[in-house]
């Protein structure tokens, strides 16, 4: 096997000289593999870190939130027994927010309102049959609800379209309407309307 031939400007070099070209060319050779190799590398190193620093944050998180569940589904439903212990308890605090918004939507859809008040209020099972046997606290509660006063046919059409659109969950139980000679557009009406009050929200 032949010995390795260096070029003819490398020949004319004495050894000290041949020795400090060598070594420059293995530092460039470096600098290029480095240059070429490890700073992409460690580009896309300095792009995943936070990253990964983030996501080990997020399941650090979740096996906390995981070793929390039986102590937060313990206070759930011990929230749950103490609302249904205290159902009219639930039902008096709705009950001037519901006596407020029926008057609202009787006044912004033209019913004169001289009376809003509660006439009933009673437990409403849900189920039936076995699953309504084994459920002895009401999952809500149904507050009557009286109201009288003085409106147009279509004046008591939009109210009761209103009460049917709203949220709050109502059902007319009975409406009357009776004629007054004193005043042929507006009659005085009579409804009883059934407020549906969940007294379990959660």
């Amino acid at each position: 096997m032949s010995p390795l031939k260096l070029p003819p400007i490398l020949e004319r070099l004495d050894p000290k000289q041949k020795r400090m070209f060598l070594a420059a060319a293995a530092g460039v050779a470096v600098l290029l593999w480095i240059w070429l190799v490890l700073f992409p590398q460690w580009r896309v190193i300095a792009e995943v870190r936070p990253k990964s620093r983030e996501l080990k944050s997020q399941i650090e998180e979740t096996r906390r939130g995981i070793a929390q569940m039986p102590e937060l589904n313990k206070k759930y439903e011990d929230l749950r027994t103490s609302l249904r212990a205290h159902p009219k308890q639930l039902v008096q605090e709705r009950l001037p927010e519901l006596l407020d918004e029926i008057a609202a939507l009787a006044k912004s859809n033209g019913v004169l309102v001289q009376t809003v008040r509660p006439v009933e209020a009673r437990d409403r099972k849900e189920g039936t049959g076995k699953e309504k046997a084994e459920t002895p606290r009401a999952e809500s509660a149904v507050i009557a609800i009286e109201i009288l006063g003085q409106a147009g046919y279509h004046d008591v059409g939009r109210f009761v379209d209103a009460l049917e659109q709203s949220p709050q969950l109502f059902q007319i139980r009975r409406l009357t309407m009776t004629g007054d000679r004193r005043d042929e557009v507006h009659h005085r009406i009579s409804m009883t309307v059934d407020a549906i009050v969940a007294v379990t929200p959660l």
